[in-house]
């Protein structure tokens, strides 16, 4: 056990034993702090254990990525990629199925050839029917000819979008790495998630989809606060040209003093005026 002599630093007088803490001389007024021994040991306890907390922490830190749930979030999001080109394809491949043009002949053709055809026909009747029906043969095929064409082409193609929607629900049957709701599989959503852990902010799952709830959470006061700040702008804006524009609407020290200038002239110009005239 360690003897103390209890003495104010400033007047050397005696202190007592009960007076611990921040306390008051009671002879010159001056404040002092007195330690207590049991006081110190607990608060170096408390060092000691801060440090050990701050170990572990930095420890925390230094752990590796947990690879194997990056690696799971990347090929879902590898498939919810693949999936949305598929769907991307089909679109185009049904819009280009629907947009094949339909050729036929014109029925601008046919009038032309019955108008041709009559006036054979004042020459010679066998001549008219024969051009007529010939030329009605020819249209015919033509007409029927760019027909096939286009379901053929309509056929190939749509052997094409049957291909993409095999392939589709080939991908769709062989299950997500994640079980996740539908709100998080999407590629925006999968990246940030694959991020978060992979830069050790996670190193699960749910820690990282409450990573993520708190990045939105976050990106939404941001973008609020932005709004806030634009339309305090524009209220300051407002408000100092409402300014500016009753300061140029208002008017002048000058042009009312000459006004009263004047005002006195004309006054003093009709008052000798008025003298002269009597």
């Amino acid at each position: 056990m360690r003897v103390t002599n209890l003495v104010c630093p400033s007047c050397n007088a005696p202190l007592s034993e009960e007076q611990t803490g921040f306390s008051f001389c009671p002879y010159c007024g001056q404040r002092i702090v007195i330690e207590d021994e049991g006081v110190r040991f607990r608060f170096e306890n408390a060092y000691e254990a801060g440090r050990d907390f701050e170990r572990g922490r930095q420890s925390a830190f230094d752990r590796e990525p947990n690879y194997e749930l990056a690696d799971r979030i990347r090929l879902t999001l590898d498939q919810v990629e693949q999936v949305n080109d598929l769907i991307r394809q089909i679109n185009q491949a049904v819009s280009s199925r629907d947009s094949v043009p339909e050729q036929k002949i014109s029925a601008g053709w046919w009038v032309l050839i019955a108008f041709v055809a009559l006036l054979l026909c004042r020459s010679s009747v066998f001549f008219g029917v024969g051009f007529a029906l010939l030329a009605g043969c020819v249209l015919t095929y033509l007409n029927e000819k760019h027909s096939r064409e286009r379901n053929q082409i309509i056929s190939q193609r749509q052997e094409y979008l049957d291909e993409l929607y095999t392939e589709l629900e080939t991908v769709k049957a062989d299950g997500s790495e994640l079980s996740l709701p539908q709100k998080y599989m999407n590629t925006e959503a999968l990246d940030h998630l694959y991020s978060i852990v992979i830069s050790c902010r996670a190193f699960s799952m749910q820690q990282a989809i409450n990573c993520y709830e708190d990045d939105l959470h976050k990106r939404e006061m941001e973008k609020l606060q932005k709004e806030q700040l634009a339309a305090q702008r524009q209220q300051i804006d407002l408000q100092q040209r409402q300014v500016e524009l009753m300061e140029s609407n208002k008017p002048s020290g000058d042009g009312i003093g000459k006004a009263i200038v004047g005002a006195g002239v004309a006054l003093a110009g009709l008052a000798l005026f008025g003298k002269w005239k009597r």
